[in-house]
């Protein structure tokens, strides 16, 4: 999908360390979240997988893409318990 000068990097690589750099990485497409002026979709490369938040139209279920961004971090509270997730933004 998009191309850049940043590392690619593989998915399983990615931890909180990652957080703000800006990478290249490449997967299939397995899922598609529609949102409010944007939409996230979940990369799946060597069994481990991403979520990619874009304001772009994203590729299509079952699609081979790269996809340059930057590592980010989100925490929710849910119950007394911490989900954390990384995702990278597009």
């Amino acid at each position: 999908m998009l191309t850049s000068c940043a590392p690619t990097v593989e998915v399983s690589t990615l931890n909180p360390q990652s957080v703000n750099q800006s990478v290249q990485v490449t997967g299939k497409v397995i899922a598609i979240a529609p949102m409010l002026n944007q939409v996230m979709y979940e990369l799946e490369e060597k069994g481990q997988s991403i979520w990619i938040l874009t304001r772009q139209t994203p590729p299509k279920l079952g699609t081979q893409v790269t996809v340059s961004g930057k590592v980010r971090f989100e925490s929710i509270a849910l119950d007394k318990a911490e989900i954390a997730h990384l995702y990278i933004e597009q």
